[in-house]
């Protein structure tokens, strides 16, 4: 009897347990004991990251982007996972809805500016007056171009891309929607009634499991240094969302296979 499944989990500083999470205190090693122990389910995880910051990438072009995470979800499903967790990471989303940010005296202009590209324009010591408009206020502003919306489209054409590859590998996907920090304007939260009905998520939507993390949101899941990054408690939490819905798709595919005389569970 086979009874081990793959998960594949691509992610960001989540994945770490960014400062002072120990490792067996991390979300995905947290799921992974439990399905052990409460489920006798042998499991495997495979760990991926995308979206990290990058020298010129207060921004980041959105096609750069799109094939950054194919290639790690073609990467993952080499492994022969049986299910991907995909993290829509906060700081990507709520970037894109940002007109324009900084690195060093370069003002980097919003792709939604440019065809979805990013561009910076070199303004030296002009540059100041724009840095005192702080990421709220900035973001902010985006919202009145309407950027929110562009950056929900966008998130959402990624998870359908990411939805159809699996559907052709039979990988079950879970979507692990943002936990915003506290630091971030409440106006560039994903609104995650409008984004479930995105035209972008189609038909795909039907065969993915999101899990709405903005409803943990409170000031005792961070991290008291910069309120962006989850603690210890956070993490707890997430964990506790994740392995239930692990939980339910397990059970159900574990009928699945018993109607069809096997209880192999993939």
């Amino acid at each position: 009897m086979e009874n081990t499944i793959k998960i594949g989990i691509l992610g960001g500083c989540l994945n770490s347990g960014w400062l002072n999470v120990p490792r067996s205190a991390i979300y995905h090693q947290i799921v992974r004991k439990r399905l052990k122990q409460d489920l006798q389910i042998n499991n495997k995880i495979h760990l991926e990251s995308y979206g990290e910051f990058k020298p010129l990438s207060a921004f980041f072009s959105t096609e750069e982007l799109k094939a950054e995470i194919q290639s790690k979800i073609l990467k993952l499903s080499n492994k022969n996972i049986d299910c991907l967790i995909f993290q829509l990471r906060p700081h990507i989303y709520s970037n894109l809805c940002s007109p324009f940010g900084f690195f060093e005296d370069k003002l980097l202009i919003n792709p939604f500016f440019n065809n979805g590209n990013i561009f910076s324009i070199n303004v030296g010591i002009f540059a100041q007056p724009f840095k005192h408009l702080t990421k709220r206020g900035r973001r902010t502003l985006g919202t009145i171009f309407g950027f929110s919306k562009k950056s929900e489209s966008v998130s959402a054409e990624i998870i359908k891309d990411i939805a159809v590859f699996c559907n052709s590998r039979k990988i079950k996907l879970f979507v692990l929607l943002p936990c915003f920090p506290l630091s971030g304007s409440r106006l560039n939260r994903l609104d995650v009634s409008s984004f479930l009905n995105n035209e972008n998520l189609g038909k795909v939507i039907d065969n993915i499991t999101f899990i709405d993390l903005q409803s943990i949101i409170n000031q005792s899941i961070y991290v008291e240094v910069d309120n962006d990054h989850i603690n210890k408690a956070g993490h707890s939490k997430i964990a506790e969302f994740l392995f239930i819905e692990l939980k339910n798709w397990l059970d159900s595919s574990m009928k699945l296979r018993q109607s069809a005389n096997s209880i192999t569970v993939y």
